[in-house]
């Protein structure tokens, strides 16, 4: 297999810390996580070549949408929910654009 197809070390141990956390919320309806991780290779000029990312959510769905709610509201991360959201815009605009 080659290097972009094989899951970095970096992407194995995220999918480890999933697989923690989802035990740690597991018959505990008060708790919940969101885990978000990226690996990025870059080419030799610099420019991202391969990126490999990780996404779990586990736990009580009201927990989760609350720990959303404050990542947006909260004085140092809403500043990258929002250019989150801008970035997925864009993504979504750029598709509609490929399938017409």
């Amino acid at each position: 297999m080659n290097e972009n197809k094989e899951k970095r070390e970096f992407a194995q141990q995220l999918e480890q810390i999933a697989e923690t956390l989802t035990q740690a919320v597991k018959d505990n309806e008060g708790r919940a996580f969101i885990l978000i991780g990226t690996d990025v290779k870059d080419n030799k000029d610099g420019e991202s070549e391969n990126v490999q990312g990780v996404i779990a959510v586990g736990g009580n769905g009201g927990q989760v949408i609350k720990g959303l709610a404050n990542f947006f509201t909260e004085k140092q991360t809403a500043p990258l929910a929002a250019e989150a959201m801008e970035l997925a815009t864009l993504k979504k605009l750029s598709r509609l654009l490929e399938n017409e």
